[in-house]
């Protein structure tokens, strides 16, 4: 019975030392980088105070639509006056090119999911009529948009270099054709958003409003 006393006695102790063992860092190559990875899941440290964009995206039906603006083309299919029916056998117009989305942004981390920060947003429309039979240009159709947006980011999967996240953003923009100005409420969200890096990334977006469906940019934080 002694022994078997003794025995027991020696697997306990063993377990323990082992146990002490594993919770020790070990300094070996391979546990180094690990040892190094920061979890911001559920912590509370702020890595990054600052954070700098920029970006460019594909138009929204939303950007599109306030880019184009309340216009009728001479070349609409609907039929008005005997004016318009004569304008469009006379002249037509080019394919019309955008230019969506182009944005800078800088944004302040105020907790460890949630920054605060604005947004300037460019776009630009462009085409040209011309005459149907000796196809002279007439003149240029080129429309101008700018935003100015307060955004709120909500980052809901932290880690050391990937950090998914959503936003949501409000503000005014203004459009410009023919020397004529309009300044409209205007809107920008990210459904999704992927960031990959530390201090210098790059990043891309699936949303809607001002900046574009589809975006995508580098940025840099400190």
């Amino acid at each position: 019975m002694k022994w078997f006393v003794q025995i027991i006695f020696i697997v306990v102790l063993s377990l323990l030392c082992l146990r002490a063992s594993a919770q020790r860092p070990t300094a070996d190559e391979i546990y180094g980088p690990v040892r190094d990875y920061v979890d911001y899941e559920d912590g509370d440290t702020i890595r990054w105070k600052h954070n700098i964009r920029i970006g460019v995206g594909c138009p929204s039906l939303m950007s599109q639509r306030f880019l184009e603006g309340p216009k009728r083309s001479i070349t609409d299919n609907s039929r008005y006056t005997a004016s318009d029916e004569l304008a469009r056998l006379r002249y037509y117009e080019s394919a019309t090119y955008y230019l969506s989305g182009v944005t800078a942004e800088y944004s302040q981390t105020v907790n460890p999911w949630m920054s605060v920060g604005g947004k300037l947003s460019y776009a630009m429309l462009w085409n040209s009529v011309h005459h149907v039979y000796t196809d002279e240009l007439l003149y240029r159709d080129n429309n101008y948009a700018v935003a100015a947006i307060l955004d709120f980011r909500f980052e809901w999967l932290r880690r050391d270099v990937v950090q998914m996240y959503s936003s949501v953003g409000v503000g005014l923009a203004a459009r410009f054709a023919f020397n004529n100005g309009k300044l409209s409420p205007m809107y920008d969200m990210t459904f999704v958003g992927i960031s990959v890096g530390r201090a210098v990334y790059g990043y891309a977006e699936f949303g809607g409003g001002i900046s574009g469906l589809f975006r995508a940019g580098i940025g840099c934080r400190f």
